[in-house]
């Protein structure tokens, strides 16, 4: 397992590319971390059933 990144990538300069290449590279950390975190969830549930 790995842990949720404790900090997101910063904006560097506020021009138009650096917000999209930034806010991509957020969404693409939260989609790693909601999979894995939909995994967990599913696990525990199975133990529980």
């Amino acid at each position: 397992m790995t842990k949720v990144p404790k900090t997101l990538p910063p904006l560097t300069d506020g021009t138009g590319q650096d917000v999209v290449l930034t806010m991509s590279e957020w969404g693409n950390q939260y989609h790693e971390c909601r999979i894995r975190q939909h995994g967990l969830v599913d696990a525990i549930l199975e133990a529980y059933e």
